[in-house]
């Protein structure tokens, strides 16, 4: 999904496909942005995202949003992209500092010690290192999933994440429920 505000069709470097010719639809933005301050321009984002993203829900995962566009994210893109109501993680609007996602500590509290996977844009690069010790110390299935600021969401993205809920996530929980 990308909320990148862009006047025209832009093109990823290299001469892949435009926006609009991998799906994505435009749509004029005008409201508070993720800082609070008005903001306008078109919004692409691209259905087949919602439908992937139930297929998650299908596999018994609770889909949450942790943006900086807080409640807009869920309020404006959500019906846009046929999604459920959601929880969203209040997160603060800052890159990565000292090589941490500003995201790592409101999902870490938000998910406790419950299996996770983190699709994002951006991460510092130790949130790796975090999931690794969840996974390998705690035995907490958890996985990052960087999503390419350039080419968005990939089917791959979502086929990887539905087999890592039916294979990691079913056995933690059947260790779980023992």
């Amino acid at each position: 999904m990308s909320m990148e505000c862009w006047p025209t069709d832009p093109a990823p470097a290299g001469g892949e496909p435009t926006l609009s010719e991998r799906g994505y639809r435009s749509y004029e933005f005008d409201g508070l942005g993720p800082n609070g301050r008005p903001a306008t321009g078109t919004a692409w984002l691209n259905p087949e995202h919602g439908q992937w993203l139930r297929e998650l829900v299908d596999h018994g995962a609770e889909l949450v949003w942790a943006t900086s566009w807080g409640v807009r994210a869920a309020e404006w893109i959500a019906p846009r992209l046929g999604l459920p109501e959601m929880a969203v993680i209040d997160v603060p609007n800052d890159g990565p500092a000292f090589g941490w996602s500003p995201k790592v500590r409101p999902i870490r509290e938000w998910v406790a010690d419950r299996p996770v996977a983190w699709l994002d844009d951006q991460f510092g690069g130790k949130e790796y290192g975090w999931a690794e010790y969840r996974r390998e110390d705690d035995g907490i299935p958890t996985v990052i999933v960087s999503v390419g600021p350039a080419l968005g969401l990939q089917r791959q993205h979502i086929d990887d994440v539905i087999v890592w809920l039916d294979t990691d996530v079913v056995a933690y929980l059947g260790r779980v429920t023992r």
